[in-house]
């Protein structure tokens, strides 16, 4: 039977996710997603325009729903380490297909220099301007140490709370063991992880 044509860019996007995973961005041949897609290179450049464009749509197309979630999180009326908390445990439970986005752009902070500074702009106006927003707002309201640089505090609560996480759940997705496969599960992590942030951004002064 064969496949309904309004699909094929849902399986264009499939493929080169797969692609990039296996091959990496520079790697991977558009002759060869076109194919794995059951298409062929011109609908490629018909829906993405370009190999570097189709990239970015295969991130924005996980990343857009994901940030959707940063922001309804970091926009609840609790505690901003309470809202970070939650933040961590979705995070350390992305589903498989975002897991497999993770790992590319990962990879691609570390190897590609001209992507790294787009997909950083990206998220500057995403999920950073998001935590930004609501850190400013906390450090306003008394909620953390007013003394540190709000680029410190913003720093501090990405790479505590975020960064294990998302390190977690790559090691989970790869077979190979590693000491890091020890690690509690997301909520669990979450939760300690929050521990340690308290004990730096909040003052002594700070009632919990």
């Amino acid at each position: 039977m064969p496949r309904p044509r309004g699909d094929v860019r849902e399986r264009l996007l499939t493929a080169a996710r797969e692609r990039f995973l296996s091959d990496g961005v520079d790697g991977a041949s558009l002759r060869k997603i076109a194919a794995d897609a059951g298409s062929n290179v011109g609908m490629i450049h018909y829906y993405f325009g370009s190999k570097e464009a189709l990239f970015f749509e295969v991130v924005d197309d996980r990343y857009g729903a994901l940030l959707g979630d940063f922001e309804a999180i970091l926009s609840a009326d609790e505690p901003v380490l309470a809202r970070f908390e939650r933040l961590s445990v979705r995070v350390g439970t992305m589903d498989p297909v975002e897991t497999e986005v993770l790992r590319i752009v990962m990879r691609e902070l570390l190897a590609s220099s001209e992507r790294r500074r787009a997909l950083l702009r990206r998220f500057e106006r995403g999920h950073v301007a998001v935590a930004t927003r609501a850190l400013s707002a906390a450090q306003g309201a008394g909620q953390l140490r007013g003394d540190l640089p709000l680029s410190v505090t913003l720093i501090a609560a990405l790479a505590t709370m975020l960064f294990p996480q998302a390190i977690a759940r790559v090691v989970a997705a790869d077979e190979r063991p590693g000491p890091l496969r020890d690690l509690p599960a997301p909520e669990a992590l979450a939760a300690a992880l929050r521990a340690v942030l308290e004990g730096g951004l909040r003052g002594a002064h700070i009632a919990s």
